[in-house]
């Protein structure tokens, strides 16, 4: 029910102070009703009927504004009120602080000067950021990317331009450097092409480089590019004693300690062999020698035992020649004062010389023997005697080969190639061949002008 009360001073007469009030009643007027006739209410209240169907001063509720559409508001336009959807004028937002934005954020709106973006963030004007800014899923960018002060840092993804220009002046890539989807693989440079950057493989046309001067390479040596020798400096790869060689495949270089060389392999110098070598793969044996086996090959042998016997001494002082038919006789040496007696072999230790009696040698080993005999006599038979020196082994006197004095002072020769087997005993004989006269020799180490004589006896078959 609504209800007005509308003032009518034309029913009130001249002489009567009074105003009449016609009270309308759901547009239904009941006129003249004089003041003080309806029983005030409490402030703010207004008549209406009941649920009882009675009249009564009510206050105001919620119930009885008529519903909006959802989300509205009651608005005055300034002539009349009405449901509108709500307008709030910047004016009407109490601000937060310069810079801050306004966000909901446990259950409530709050001013913020860090707001998490759950969704996207469009912007599509210019964006600073004066400060650092953490973004945990993609960034899009669709026009340009400014980073004025301060470095651009991505973590984990990509960082992907797919149109425009970018510009940066320090780069630290730790991660692939892609073009067009690819990292390129290892060796490749990046070269521009019609389509774009893109990683290519190192190919320098011959023909353009300027070429230096014989066996010189391109270095890059006080930071310019440029030919020149190649110096030991240059190679810093590699462990101590390996050489620089091409790999199984024959197309890379590698540094190895097992070269192998196809071809020949020239020494000038000197070699220090330290280590092992080996002909055909084979190290031989120890104690083996190499040994030609063709105009162009060699090999590891084990060789013959190689050995060296050598018995040197005086004559002792004794009348050589002592009368026609006078002989043969054994000659006498000095067993003291011996003046070289060596025997060695290459592989094992042989037997040498010795002098059991200063008449006899004991041959210790296997071999053709040379005697050596360079003499110096004197006496009486010079001029007019002579003798003859044979050598005996074991009692058999050898007579192929002598050494004579005839009417001299000087006797000197060869008994050459005398086969003696080891623990044989070898004797030199003296035997007349002319006259009576007495020529003798001198004792050992005597000074001039009384020379000492010697002999000598050497193995020939040093194998």
């Amino acid at each position: 029910m609504s209800a007005k009360i509308i003032t009518d001073t034309s029913r009130v007469k001249p002489d009567v102070s009074a105003r009449v009030w016609d009270l309308y009643v759901d547009g239904e007027i009941i006129p003249g009703i004089p003041p003080g006739t309806i029983t005030p209410g409490a402030n703010n209240t207004f008549l209406r009927t009941n649920n009882l169907g009675l009249v009564q001063w009510n206050p105001f509720t919620l119930s009885d504004i008529p519903h909006g559409a959802t989300g509205t508001v009651l608005s005055s336009n300034g002539s009349a009120i009405s449901w509108q959807v709500p307008s709030v004028a910047p004016g009407g937002i109490t601000p937060g602080t310069n810079g801050q934005i306004l966000v909901t954020q446990g259950g409530v709106s709050q001013w913020t000067s860090n707001p998490n973006i759950i969704g996207n963030l469009g912007v599509t004007g210019s964006s600073r950021f004066t400060a650092n800014g953490l973004f945990q899923q993609d960034l899009a960018v669709t026009n340009d990317l400014n980073v004025l002060n301060g470095d651009l840092t991505v973590i984990n993804g990509g960082f992907e331009v797919t149109t425009g220009l970018s510009k940066v002046q320090d780069l630290d890539i730790n991660g692939d450097l892609f073009f067009n989807t690819s990292s390129g693989i290892t060796g490749q440079y990046v070269q521009q092409s019609g389509t774009g950057p893109h990683w290519v493989d190192l190919s320098v046309p011959t023909a353009s480089i300027v070429p230096g001067s014989n066996n010189q390479a391109l270095f890059t040596r006080s930071g310019n590019v440029q030919f020149s020798s190649i110096i030991p400096a240059d190679i810093t790869t590699g462990s101590a004693n390996q050489f620089l060689v091409k790999d199984v495949s024959g197309t890379n270089t590698v540094f190895t300690s097992n070269p192998v060389c196809p071809g020949n392999f020239r020494v000038n110098g000197s070699t220090n062999l330290i280590g092992d070598l080996q002909f055909n793969s084979s190290s031989g044996s120890i104690g083996d020698i190499i040994t030609k086996t063709g105009a162009t090959t060699q090999q590891w042998a084990t060789p013959t035992n190689v050995r060296c016997i050598r018995y040197v001494t005086y004559f002792a002082s004794q009348n050589l020649n002592a009368g026609a038919g006078f002989g043969p006789i054994p000659i006498v040496f000095d067993n003291v004062n011996v003046i070289s007696n060596y025997s060695a072999g290459s592989s094992t230790s042989v037997a040498g010389i010795s002098q059991p009696n200063t008449t006899s040698f004991l041959i210790g080993t296997l071999g053709a023997y040379d005697i050596d005999i360079t003499g110096y006599c004197s006496g009486a038979g010079i001029g007019n005697s002579g003798f003859a020196i044979t050598a005996e082994v074991n009692g058999t006197e050898i007579y192929r080969s002598i050494v004579s004095n005839y009417r001299g002072s000087i006797f000197t020769g060869k008994l050459p190639s005398i086969l003696i087997s080891a623990g044989s005993t070898l004797k030199l004989l003296t035997t007349s061949i002319a006259g009576a006269g007495a020529l003798s020799t001198n004792a050992p180490l005597s000074a001039f002008p009384n020379y000492s004589s010697t002999i000598a006896i050497s193995l020939v078959n040093t194998v």
